[in-house]
């Protein structure tokens, strides 16, 4: 392709200021629509994007309602145990690589939960408290996870 000449080059700054299309310039100056953009660049112009059609969405405006955990969720001692035998199990001797791995990511996911959980007895006044089931002879996995109110101090 030849170079662009000055009386191009005039043309194409006035049909980019009357908002012509990067197409329509292309085409009009037998050009790549390439060939067209690096020119526009080189001479510091913007290059004309197409015309899209405006699509507009509706949203409700129903206020948030506040998350409760869930009673299955262990509480604030229960994520201290797991996270304490997470690195226990670390300082053994005979851990696999992939075992480190996945221990790690408890240790991670122990403290953002147990960060999250502060975060939440903070905003809310509620903490998860382990609730003793009835038979002492059930194991500690199964007592039941409640909330309770923090009593004002």
């Amino acid at each position: 392709m030849p170079y662009w000449t000055s009386e191009q080059e005039s043309k194409l700054k006035q049909m980019v200021s009357q908002g012509k299309s990067l197409e329509e310039l292309a085409e009009s100056f037998n050009r790549t629509a390439e060939a067209v953009r690096l020119k526009l660049k080189r001479l510091g112009l913007n290059i004309p994007l197409p015309l899209s059609p405006i699509k507009v969405t509706t949203a409700t405006t129903t206020p948030p309602q506040p998350v409760k955990p869930a009673e299955h969720l262990i509480d604030y001692e229960g994520t201290m145990r797991l996270l304490l035998g997470a690195m226990k199990r670390l300082n053994e001797p005979n851990v696999s690589p992939e075992e480190v791995k996945k221990l790690r990511l408890l240790i991670s996911a122990a403290k953002a939960y147990a960060l999250l959980l502060a975060r939440y007895s903070d905003t809310y006044g509620e903490e998860l408290t382990d609730k003793p089931t009835d038979n002492p002879d059930e194991p500690e996995e199964s007592s039941e996870t409640t909330l309770r109110r923090k009593s004002p101090s």
